[in-house]
C-alpha cells in the first residue's frame, strides 16, 4: 500500500534489479583483479625467467628506485643480509606490494617475470648445501628496481653486530681488536713484571691471544656452518 512503512532492503534489490548489466560490471571487473593479484602471486612464488626490460624509457620519479648489484651487495654484506629470488621467500607477502605490481607493469605495459628480495636468513627457506624485505624486480644489466618495503626498520646495531663476518678482513681486524683489548685490560700487578717491561709484555700477550682466538674462532665457526657475508649473501644455502 502506498501508506505503509518501507523497508529499505527491499528497495534497494528493487533498484538493484533495474540495473543488472551494471551489476555485471562489476562483478567482472572484481574478478579480473583479483585473478590478477593471483597472477603477480604466482610469479612471485615460482622461479621465472630473466625478463631484460632494460630497453624500457623509465620515468624520472621511477630512476631513483634502481639499484645496481654492486650497491645491493654493499648492502647485504654491511647487514648480513640475502638477495635471493622472491620463490624462497617463506613469509606472506603484503597486498601493497601486489599493488605496486600491478601498477608498474601497467605503466610500462610489461610483465615482470622474475622477482628479487632483500630479508635477514630467517625470512627465506634456506635449503642445505632482522625480517625487513624489499622486494625487486629484475632488470637487465645487473640493475633492479625496488617495487616495495614492509616490515620495520633494522635494528641500530646490526651493522656492528655482524661487522665480524661481514669478510675475511673485518674478521681479522675484529679478532686483532679484541685480542689488544683483552691483553690490555689485565691489571698490571697480575703481570708480575717490571714497569718499564709492561708494554712489551702486553703486545706479546696480544699477539698469542691473535692467534688463539683466531683458531678457535676458525673451529666455532665451522662447528655452526657459518659463513662469511661476502660469501653468502646471494647464496640459497644456509651453509655456503
Amino acid at each position: 500500500m502506498i501508506f505503509d512503512n518501507v523497508n529499505l532492503t527491499e528497495q534497494l534489490k528493487k533498484e538493484r534489479l533495474k540495473f543488472p548489466s551494471l551489476l555485471s560490471e562489476v562483478n567482472d571487473l572484481l574478478q579480473k583483479s583479483a585473478d590478477a593479484d593471483e597472477t603477480v602471486l604466482k610469479r612471485l612464488k615460482e622461479e621465472g625467467s630473466n625478463n631484460d626490460i632494460s630497453t624500457i624509457r623509465l620515468k624520472d620519479e621511477d630512476a631513483e628506485n634502481i639499484y645496481s648489484i654492486k650497491e645491493i651487495e654493499k648492502i647485504c654484506i654491511t647487514y648480513r643480509l640475502r638477495f635471493l629470488d622472491s620463490k624462497y621467500f617463506k613469509m606472506e607477502f603484503p597486498y601493497d606490494a601486489v599493488i605496486r605490481i600491478n601498477e608498474f607493469e601497467k605503466r610500462y605495459n610489461t610483465k615482470i617475470q622474475r622477482f628479487k628480495i632483500i630479508a635477514p636468513n630467517k625470512a627465506f627457506d634456506l635449503e642445505d648445501i632482522n625480517q625487513d624485505p624489499l622486494l625487486f624486480a629484475q632488470l637487465g644489466n645487473n640493475t633492479f628496481y625496488l617495487l616495495h618495503q614492509w616490515g620495520k626498520d633494522l635494528a641500530w646495531h646490526r651493522k656492528f653486530v655482524y661487522f665480524p663476518v661481514r669478510n675475511i678482513y673485518s674478521y681479522f681486524y675484529f679478532i686483532v681488536a679484541l685480542a689488544f683489548l683483552f691483553s690490555f685490560s689485565f691489571p698490571f700487578e697480575w703481570l708480575q713484571v717490571q714497569r718499564d717491561n709492561e708494554i712489551n709484555i702486553r703486545i706479546w700477550f696480544a699477539m698469542h691471544c691473535t692467534i688463539g682466538f683466531f683458531f678457535f674462532s676458525i673451529f666455532l665457526g665451522a662447528i655452526s656452518q657459518t659463513s662469511f657475508s661476502s660469501m653468502s649473501w646471494k647464496s640459497k644455502y644456509f651453509n655456503e
